[in-house]
């Protein structure tokens, strides 16, 4: 029987509920986290970040547990943002408005007492609103190293009480590698396989 033991946990200023590092990483789609190896003197000018959020969400569970679903729909703007310097790494930079609206799901499904499927999938469409650097305005651009989709898919297979094994597929879109939004980093996809004791 598949349990959904999921804590709230706080991800880039917002609550949201992880299954494991599995459904966290389709978490990785959203807007990127502030850097916390700047230093105070790196940052102490700054104003307070400031945001706004609204989600909508829902989440479907089988009779007998053997199946669960969630989908969620978000909308979040930030504002007085201190983003990491894809140019100068330790660096931060004053954003003054980073907008992001996406969505989300994520699903369980106990086939039988040894076979499992596990998956997620997370778009988001990420914008720099108002940022300038110098006398360059980069607004309208996408943030730098957010991909616009991520996904993940998992299978296993317990053919003893203690021996397991699976495969996974993890995918993620290109993404910019610097505001400007002039250089790519090409997406990819993974195929992995594992055999545990447990």
């Amino acid at each position: 029987q598949l349990r959904d033991p999921r804590p709230e946990v706080r991800a880039a200023g917002r609550r949201v509920a992880a299954a494991s590092n599995r459904n966290q990483e389709a978490q990785a789609a959203r807007l990127p986290v502030i850097s916390l190896t700047a230093t105070f003197s790196s940052v102490q000018e700054f104003d307070l970040t400031r945001g706004r959020q609204f989600e909508l969400g829902s989440k479907w569970q089988s009779a007998d547990g053997g199946a669960w679903l969630t989908l969620a729909v978000y909308d979040i703007t930030r504002r007085n943002l201190a983003i990491s310097d894809p140019d100068n790494p330790g660096q931060t930079l004053p954003v003054g408005q980073q907008s992001s609206w996406g969505a989300e799901a994520a699903f369980a499904w106990q086939a039988s007492s040894r076979l499992s499927l596990q998956g997620n999938l997370a778009w988001v469409d990420a914008s720099l609103d108002e940022f300038y650097s110098g006398n360059v305005s980069y607004a309208g651009n996408r943030p730098a190293n957010t991909p616009d989709a991520v996904a993940n898919l998992w299978l296993d297979y317990r053919w003893r009480p203690q021996w397991s094994a699976g495969i996974d597929l993890r995918s993620m879109a290109s993404r910019y590698a610097d505001n400007a939004n002039t250089l790519t980093s090409a997406g990819y996809s993974v195929w992995g396989a594992n055999v545990r004791f447990l």
